[in-house]
This record gives C-alpha cells, sequence and structure tokens, in this order.
C-alpha cells in the first residue's frame, strides 16, 4: 500500500479543480493582507502536518519575507490568548478530527478568520472555516501519511507561489 501510496503522489496536482485554486489565491490574498495590517499569522498542527507547517515558515520566510507562527496544536492554549481578532490562524489537520485540534479550533476567538487545510472537507473542523482547502489527496491506506503529507507541502507552495505572482497551474 506505501509504495502504492508514493507512486499516487505525482497525480495530486491534477486533482485541483479551479474551485481549489479559488481557495488558494483567496489564502494567499488573506495572508498578505494580514502581514501588510500587521496581523500575525498563526498555524497549528500535529504529526506530518506539523512538521508540513515547518516547511510553510521556512518557505514564507525565504520567498515572500512572511513570517508564520507555527505552534504544535497541544500548545494552543500557550498563544490563544495572543491571537488578536486582526490576526490569521491556519489549522491543518489531515483527518480534521483530531482531539488536540479540535481543542485547538475551540480555543481560538470566534471572531479570528481561519483557514482549514484538510484531507476532509466534511469533518467536524472543517464545518468552523472561513475558508477550507481540500487537501486531494484521497484515502491514505498506508500508516505514514504521505499523499495528505506532499499534498499539504503542494497546497503551501501554490500559496508561496500566488504570493509571488507566480503561481502557473
Amino acid at each position: 500500500d506505501l509504495e502504492k501510496e508514493i507512486k499516487e503522489q505525482a497525480e495530486l496536482l491534477d486533482r485541483f479543480g479551479e474551485e481549489e485554486i479559488s481557495r488558494i489565491e483567496k489564502v494567499a490574498k488573506m495572508i498578505e493582507d494580514v502581514n501588510t495590517s500587521s496581523g500575525r499569522v498563526y498555524l497549528f498542527a500535529s504529526g506530518s502536518s506539523l512538521n508540513a507547517c515547518l516547511y510553510a515558515r521556512e518557505l514564507f520566510s525565504r520567498d515572500n519575507d512572511i513570517t508564520l507562527e507555527v505552534f504544535p496544536a497541544g500548545e494552543a492554549k500557550n498563544h490563544a490568548d495572543d491571537i488578536k481578532q486582526d490576526d490569521l490562524v491556519i489549522l491543518v489537520s489531515q483527518s480534521g478530527e483530531s482531539g488536540d485540534i479540535l481543542d485547538t479550533n475551540r480555543l481560538i476567538n470566534e471572531s479570528v478568520k481561519k483557514i482549514i487545510l484538510t484531507n476532509s472537507i466534511a469533518s467536524k473542523l472543517a464545518k468552523d472555516a472561513d475558508i477550507v482547502v481540500d487537501l486531494k489527496a484521497g484515502e491514505e491506506k498506508a500508516i505514514p501519511a504521505t499523499k495528505t503529507y506532499f499534498a499539504t507541502l503542494l497546497v503551501f507552495t501554490m500559496i508561496s507561489e500566488e504570493l509571488k505572482g507566480t503561481i502557473q497551474i
């Protein structure tokens, strides 16, 4: 199953249609607006999703001169009071159902704009978002979340390219 899922990664970009590209463009605009207004962009995730967020932090810093605040979902209680109304929160979760990310979502003030990146747009997490980006990875059958991880990296790269004005899909 793992080898098959690794080979499926090459097909991921083809799964992003106009609707998802439009969402990615909106996410890039929201990040740009928050950055321009001196707000902060917070990312919360766990496991491989957290590793993808760390990639995004480095990518956005290098290519877009944008600072992303990245934290494990389990630490949200330590940062929730720092998040202001003009900030932006991005929650990343393969399933959109894990307890730590749902707890993080509950801690974030309702007036703060939230973007959800998930492989399950019907999840509890996705129901409480300003924008939901479907990772389009399909069902994960192997234990490592290879397709979802790769899809998250791909979405962050697409957002970064949109911010640079160089997205070509």
